[in-house]
């Protein structure tokens, strides 16, 4: 079906008019989604269906795919006609854009259009979102009294039944979406312009990322150095800054560029090309473990729709842990681990087998303190039974990633990075992540959050041993980056 805009397409304009002029004339050139982005995708769907549930009686005019739009159109009108209660996946085209609404809810003599979004707050491109839809529907001819947001309300928490009314909090957004009109109707006919002229000169810019991920990010930052400005910690918008300046290089950033300390001291090592290592605090800080020493790592996912008692949404649930035990300093460490049944709630036996694991005596060496120490606390407020125990492990706590963040230890392959996959590569070469089938926290939370809700659909045990080795990798290579610093 020819149309000059849907709503995706405005909204990547909006974000990018390069990236929307590459998606007409350039698709060989789009980056394909990750997997976490396909299923936060998912996620979406699931707490749209949901929220169909808050509006019962409705009809639902959803295409049976992406380019059958006619019958769509047609089943919405004729639904708007008969003024059923609600339309799911309402169709419009007005002046050559489309527009598909969640749910558009009868309001009197009007309809309230109500945009679904599994997220906690109300984000400026759901703004303009709405206000595209509103354009788009008012201007079709039917009439719009209101516009509301349906969000993730994070205070809920789950108790028996999912109670749908109480997830889900509705946001008038009615006024916001007038307000915008103007812009909304400019925009519209400078992108339609993008599309039928020359691709649009657009400067790398923070809309490469914001507020997502670009498909075209790798053709548009060819000509970014491998070393750039770009890997200077916590530089912000200022890297564009320097970038567009013609300070392109790590090396080249000058001391008057108003760096911080942390970030001069990463630029002096980019020049010299060797680490910079503090040797007095790196012993001070090995010398203060107490043994048995505990290399401990957690694995955790979180949803949307809480998916047992006592968890709010997003709340991470761990599933799994790695643990190696050093008996004294250079002995061969000994080696448990959990790795929930997929099904009901992990978090019991999770505790039980964390508890029984850890020795009453010696350091817990985390990477990344805060992590461990908010799940350990979570754990102990929703296991009652367990808090006295599992709070007595928050003053063992120790943080491996601390002579990094400090940068008592700084390498220049680190790249600004202090996390456990910058540090292991530099310090323990041979230890990889890319040899292994799932290489980051991300891609295990998503596969164990598939196989929990018997959306997986590849070899189970396959998967677990899978995850079973990433998540000893991430202990064994604390074991690992711990020996170097005792060397030094």
């Amino acid at each position: 079906m020819a149309h000059w805009l849907s709503k995706s397409s405005y909204l990547r304009g909006w974000q990018c008019p390069k990236a929307l002029w590459m998606w007409k004339h350039r698709p060989d050139l789009r980056r394909p989604p990750s997997p976490q982005q396909l299923a936060i995708f998912e996620q979406g769907t699931q707490v749209g269906l949901l929220a169909q549930q808050l509006f019962p009686g409705g009809v639902d005019c959803s295409p049976r795919h992406h380019h059958a739009q006619e019958p769509a159109l047609a089943a919405t009108q004729e639904a708007v006609q008969r003024g059923v209660p609600a339309i799911y996946e309402a169709t419009f085209m007005h002046e050559g854009v489309l527009a598909a609404v969640d749910i558009l809810a009868r309001d009197g003599d009007g309809w309230t259009l109500v945009e679904v979004k599994s997220s906690t707050s109300a984000k400026d491109q759901f703004l303009e979102d709405c206000a595209l839809q509103y354009h788009v529907v008012q201007g079709a001819g039917t009439n719009v009294t209101g516009v509301r947001l349906l969000l993730i309300d994070n205070h809920y928490v789950r108790q028996g039944e999912l109670e749908v009314d109480r997830l889900l909090t509705a946001l008038d957004v009615t006024d916001e979406v007038l307000a915008r009109q103007p812009a909304v109707r400019d925009r519209i006919a400078s992108l339609k312009g993008t599309l039928n002229d020359a691709m649009p000169d657009v400067p790398i810019g923070p809309q490469c990322e914001s507020p997502y991920p670009c498909e075209f990010k790798p053709t548009c930052w060819k000509e970014v150095p491998a070393r750039s400005v770009f890997l200077l910690s916590h530089i912000g918008k200022k890297a564009f800054e320097l970038h567009h300046s013609g300070i392109r290089e790590l090396k080249d950033v000058p001391e008057e560029a108003g760096l911080s300390p942390a970030q001069r001291l990463q630029v002096s090592v980019e020049r010299s090309g060797r680490p910079h290592v503090e040797a007095g605090p790196i012993r001070d800080f090995v010398a203060g473990l107490r043994y048995p020493l505990h290399h401990l790592d957690f694995e955790t996912f979180a949803l949307a729709v809480p998916p047992f008692d006592g968890v709010r949404p997003y709340q991470a649930i761990p599933f799994q842990f790695s643990l190696h035990v050093e008996d004294g300093p250079g002995k061969a460490p000994g080696h448990l681990s959990f790795l929930a049944e997929a099904g009901g709630d992990p978090r019991e036996e999770f505790s039980n087998t964390l508890l029984r694991s850890i020795r009453p005596e010696g350091d817990i060496l985390v990477y990344n303190r805060s992590f461990e120490a908010r799940i350990i606390k979570e754990l102990a407020r929703d296991l009652p039974h367990h808090a006295s125990a599992l709070r007595g492990l928050l003053p063992r706590l120790k943080d491996l990633a601390l002579p990094f963040a400090r940068h008592w230890y700084l390498d220049p392959a680190m790249n600004g990075r202090h996390s456990i996959k910058s540090v292991l590569p530099v310090l323990v070469p041979e230890l990889r992540y890319t040899d292994l089938e799932i290489g980051s926290g991300d891609l295990a939370s998503l596969s164990f959050a598939q196989l929990m809700a018997g959306r997986y659909t590849g070899d189970i045990q396959q998967l677990r041993n899978a995850l079973e080795a990433y998540c000893t990798l991430d202990t064994l290579a604390m074991v690992r980056v711990l020996r170097v610093l005792r060397d030094i």
